[in-house]
């Protein structure tokens, strides 16, 4: 509030500045024109001026041409002496080497020899003659030169004290190397010279080097000197003539340039005030500009102040609700969160009186878009309970219990915390044996811990982290563990995650910890699957989509940083805003950036909207992904076995966008993905279910699929379950009690007032008046035996002509006045809305369970009466050359022996058979760290883990998430349960395995016997008087018998026989249905039945009596008409 009322007061005070300003400017204005007029003034009288110098300077350029017309004149001469010039010019150059190869030392050598030889005074003579320097008078005598050189008559020498002070003199080599000596030599010092220089006997170069290469050298020196002056006394005067009127020009054109600098002087003056003017101008225009570019600011942080004031008086009540959200809101599901808020938390604060924010957004009060968008690009999906979840997480000051199903609630605290989770030490569990070393190290150096597989306590050891029971000592806070005492890092953070759906938690653990639902939603993992179809379809549009995502959360961070820095700059300046040239400058450029940030968002935007429209294209297979996944979740309810995980359904989700047909037409390839999709996952999920519960998961997913494209709603498939058992009476009494039940007539009720979704008024609104005016035809139908095959009475019509939701309504209607019948209703309604594949009888050799399953990942076979895949596991084993396979039968003291044949196959890759694990579930818990510890890579690829288990709610969740469930139950139907036989049991290797011509109608009957039996034991006591186990071993030692029977018979008859006459049947029969089946009854009449069977397949059937025969399939259609 301070900031917003101090920005808007200097932007006030800047408006205030640029009045003043504006007066100014028209003083200034004034001003401007007063020193145009003397300007004016000024420029006439340097005119004047000017023209004065122009004329000067016309008279000196003329008397410089006439100078430049003698100039040919004198060319002749001056060539003749610059030959002569420049034939000296070697001798000075020459002079100059020999002068500029002379060093101090030289000149040092000379002085310490005290009076030097030779010629060398008269040398030092000459030169001091040149440099102006005193010399004596003139007095002759006779001179010893040398011993060899002898005596002249020849002046004095000065050598004291004027040679000596030559030689004395420090600056004597820069002195004479001086360019410009040359030009100072005069006919004077050619006339002091000529007496030395006229000496030509003694007085000679070779005379000075032997005395001294100084002296050489200025001997050279001073006679090129002499010669340089002779070559050049001719041309010099005409040059220097030409020189001086060349100076006298540049005097007049100096004279002209100082007038006109005069007049650019007067017009940079006058310049410089319409600078200042104009400068003034553009100031006060930026400024305007500045102000009216922080009017959106100036509007927008008025609102704000006055909305900061509004939050401050509301800011005790969204406060509360904020805290109370976080604290209590955690452990529930979208829809209990917002009745919570709405209903308990802002009922409270109205009626104690508290002022709150009406609607207030939890989401947007807690947390800005930036920050979810991070979170987004980390993992988190996009659906507000998870934005509330990462809330919870990030702002709870306990630490948190992630209820996390699927693991995205780790997995994206796995991204956000990233640099702060250690490989070794960060992912544990309680049950990990180095668990309270993971705990100390994280403790002490500041890591994030992440501990996995809550069940529904936690070990009471961890009290004191849970509580932050922690205390000082010394510099460091430290916290009692167990017997131990751990240092307590202030950067330690903790997670725990629990994945089952519906924990059962305690109140003290509730209190220790803030518990939040991450269960994930359909409409998150909508986005999600969206997601991860567009990024293998459309790769370089999912990645151009994230890159568009992760530059709009970096704009939005700048712009919300450049906002507050505009801010704070401005509350931060002391005095006028104005004033202040730095902040106006960093205000433009700040200004100017964040106008370029709102051009960068509105530009993702409009790419957002593009891509997304592109991305819309494939929302149907997310959609579909979803109501499946959700389909699997709910399938769990019925049993626990059943529960998958979030992980599974995702490989299952690629496999089937990398497998489905591929078409270029994008609408039919979304087609085929979803066709593929739906189909794959119904086939690995009814993999894993028992009998009864697969026609349910089929009308699961046609249901889910129906209400998520708002074809029916939650009350329709309310009425199909419940019908009208709820009702107690209805408002018309049953007409009809003769041959229907009040309850039936209390379910046509109930249906007559049942609007469906998209129908203004109930279907069945005549339903109860049509079966009372029309009862003979509803009569024939109801007490029809198949009344789902034949028409309707008074609706036939209207269901067939509603192609949406006709087949639905079909189906309630049989389930009110037909329960007994629902069943084969149901299947018509999937062949109707999925297809016939979905009602076909399929089966899953074990050699396609094999080829999904992986060294760590197990399969669990679910057991039921008389269902042992022990067998046929050895089977395979065979053929994979794995057999014998490691056999360990779980129980009391069991568990060391199943590790040890598990860490076996690890090593040599052989197969491991647990069996009936339900009575080992704590070796199951450990199973989990086995399987999934540090050591994944150690594992040989060959390895398999084979489980067979009952039933049971206390099976480890984490295990049944990670294995491949399969059932081994016989299937419902003659039909189904020959077809399974003949996938399982019977190959295509052991029908050739004997080379009879009845082996094969031996086996078929056989199967078609236990089909039989096996789908007779579904009725109950009608049945079989006693219940009896039939199972598959039954079957596997008739055909075992038979087949011994069959190659006994060969080998004892002769070769082209006809083998088929040597067939005792009767002892077929009776070893298979009195011995091997036989064996297990022990009533007389079902004995009696069980022989009729046998007398009936093995001795009155003609099939067995041939060795071609050939089976038609009868079906039926969708409208219960038989086909072939």
């Amino acid at each position: 509030e301070k900031s917003y009322k101090k920005g808007l007061d200097k932007i006030a005070e800047a408006q205030v500045k640029i009045q003043e300003l504006t007066a100014e400017l028209k003083i200034k204005d004034q001003v401007v024109k007063k020193a145009t007029e003397e300007a004016n003034a000024m420029m006439s009288r340097l005119g004047v001026e000017t023209a004065a110098a122009n004329k000067k300077q016309a008279e000196v350029e003329a008397n410089t041409n006439q100078c430049l017309k003698q100039e040919a004149e004198i060319a002749a001469d001056k060539e003749k002496a610059l030959k002569e010039y420049e034939e000296a010019v070697p001798a000075l150059r020459a002079a100059e080497e020999a002068v500029g190869g002379i060093k101090q030392d030289d000149i040092t050598f000379v002085k310490r020899m005290g009076t030097p030889p030779g010629i060398s005074v008269y040398v030092f003579e000459c030169v001091n003659i040149i440099l102006y320097n005193r010399i004596g008078p003139v007095q002759w005598i006779d001179k010893k030169l040398s011993d060899k050189l002898g005596s002249v008559f020849f002046l004095r020498d000065y050598f004291e004290p004027d040679g000596k002070a030559l030689l004395a003199d420090t600056s004597l080599l820069s002195k004479v190397k001086n360019e410009h000596l040359a030009n100072t030599v005069n006919e004077e010092h050619v006339e002091l010279l000529e007496p030395y220089l006229s000496q030509k006997d003694w007085f000679t170069a070779t005379n000075a080097g032997n005395a001294a290469k100084a002296v050489l050298g200025l001997y050279n020196f001073v006679s090129a000197l002499v010669l340089y002056f002779e070559k050049s006394k001719i041309v010099k005067p005409k040059l220097e003539l030409l020189t001086i009127n060349e100076a006298r020009l540049q005097q007049a054109r100096k004279e002209v340039a100082q007038a006109q600098e005069e007049l650019a002087e007067v017009n940079r003056f006058l310049a410089g005030l319409k600078a200042e003017y104009n400068k003034s101008i553009e100031k006060v225009n930026a400024l305007k500009e500045l102000i009216e570019s922080l009017s959106g600011e100036k509007v927008r942080w008025a609102k704000g102040k006055e909305e900061i004031v509004e939050q401050k008086r509301r800011l005790i009540g969204n406060v509360s609700m904020a805290c109370a959200f976080i604290s209590y809101c955690g452990p529930f599901n979208a829809e209990f969160r917002s009745r919570l808020l709405n209903d308990c938390f802002i009922g409270d604060m109205k009626k104690r009186g508290i002022p709150y924010t009406p609607n207030l957004e939890l989401t947007s009060f807690l947390v800005d878009d930036a920050t979810v968008g991070e979170w987004n690009l980390q993992g988190l999906p996009k659906d507000d309970l998870s934005i509330q979840n990462g809330i919870m997480v990030t702002n709870s000051s306990r630490f948190p219990m992630l209820i996390d199903p699927q693991g995205q609630g780790q997995s994206w605290i796995r991204k956000k915390y990233e640099e702060d989770i250690d490989p070794k030490s960060s992912l544990t569990n309680l049950n990990h044996p180095r668990f309270k070393d993971h705990l100390r190290f994280c403790l002490e150096e500041g890591k994030c811990m992440i501990i996995e597989g809550i069940q529904n306590e936690v070990d009471a050891m961890m009290d004191p982290v849970l509580e932050k029971q922690t205390f000082a000592k010394g510099k460091s806070l430290n916290v009692k563990v167990g017997d131990g005492e751990y240092t307590w890092s202030p950067n330690f953070k903790l997670f725990m995650t629990c994945k089952l759906s519906n924990p059962l938690f305690s109140p003290e653990l509730s209190a220790k910890t803030t518990i939040i639902d991450f269960t994930v939603t359909q409409r998150g993992l909508e986005q999600q699957l969206l997601g991860r179809v567009i990024s293998k379809e459309k790769r370089s549009l999912e990645e151009t989509l994230n890159n568009l995502l992760t530059e709009v959360t970096q704009n939005k961070k700048d712009l919300q940083r450049l906002d507050k820095d505009l801010l704070k700059k401005l509350t931060e300046t002391k005095g006028n805003l104005l004033d202040d040239n730095e902040l106006i400058e960093v205000l433009k450029i700040t200004k100017t950036q964040a106008k370029e940030v709102e051009v960068k968002l509105a530009d993702a935007e409009v790419k957002t909207k593009e891509i997304n429209e592109n991305r819309e294209k494939y929302r149907s297979v997310a959609i579909r992904g979803s109501v499946l996944y959700f389909c699997i979740i709910e399938v769990a309810l019925i049993n626990w076995m059943y529960n998958s995980s979030l992980g599974q359904f995702l490989g299952l989700f690629d496999y089937a966008v990398d497998h489905a047909e591929k078409n270029q037409l994008e609408s039919k390839r979304v087609e085929n993905i979803i066709k593929y999709l739906t189909y794959h996952v119904y086939r690995y999920v009814n993999r894993g279910l028992f009998e009864r519960d697969k026609i349910t998961f089929i009308l699961m997913i046609c249901f889910k699929v129906m209400t998520t494209d708002e074809k029916i709603s939650n009350q329709d498939i309310s009425i199909f379950l419940k019908s009208g058992t709820t009702l107690d009476r209805a408002d018309k009494a049953n007409p009809v009690t003769s041959w229907m039940e009040n309850k039936i007539w209390l379910n046509a009720f109930a249906l007559s007032k049942h609007v469906y979704q998209g129908e203004p008024i109930p279907f069945f609104k005549d339903l109860c008046d049509n079966i009372s005016r029309n009862e003979a035809a509803w009569k024939a139908w109801f007490l029809h035996s198949e009344p789902e095959s034949i028409p309707i009475p008074d609706y036939e019509e209207r269901i067939k002509a509603d192609k949406e939701i006709g087949p639905f309504i079909h189906l309630c209607l049989i389930r009110a006045l037909r329960e007994d019948r629902t069943l084969v209703a149901a299947k018509m309604f999937i062949f109707e809305k999925l297809g016939k594949p979905y009602i076909d009888p399929v089966s899953d050799p074990i050699e396609s369970i094999y080829e999904e399953s992986y060294s760590t990942i197990p399969v669990l076979f679910l057991l039921t009466a008389g269902a042992d895949p022990t067998s046929s596991i050895d089977e395979f084993a065979r053929k994979k050359k794995k057999y014998p396979t490691e056999k360990v039968s779980m129980g009391e003291g069991q568990d060391k022996y199943a590790e040890e044949s598990i860490k076996k196959g690890f090593i040599d890759g052989s197969w491991t058979i647990l069996q009936n694990c339900h009575l080992g579930l704590k070796f199951m818990e450990d199973l989990e760290t086995i399987l999934g510890g540090d050591k994944q890579a150690e594992i040989h690829p060959d390895f398999r883990l084979w489980i067979t288990c009952e039933p049971t709610p206390k099976f480890p969740l984490s295990l049944l998430q990670r294995a491949i469930k399969v059932t081994n139950e016989p299937p419902k139907g003659v039909k189904a349960g020959l077809w399974k036989t003949f996938n399982t049991i019977v190959n295509q290797d052991f029908l050739e395995k004997v080379d009879h011509s009845s082996w094969r109608s031996i086996i078929y009957a056989i199967c078609f016997l236990h089909s039989v039996v096996i789908e007779r034991r579904k009725f109950g006591p009608l049945g079989f008087c006693v219940p009896y186990e039939f199972n598959n071993s039954d079957l596997e030692a008739s055909l075992q018998f038979v087949e011994k029977y069959l190659t006994n018979i060969m080998e004892t008859q002769k070769f082209n026989a006809d083998l088929r006459s040597f067939i005792q049947w009767n002892v077929i029969r009776y070893m298979v249905c009195e011995v091997q089946y036989g064996g297990r009854i022990t009533d007389d009449l079902d004995r009696e039945l069980f022989i009729t069977y046998g007398e009936e397949i093995f001795l009155r059937d003609q099939l067995l009596q041939s060795s071609d025969f050939t089976f038609v399939l009868i079906e039926k259609g969708a409208d219960g008409a038989k086909v072939a």
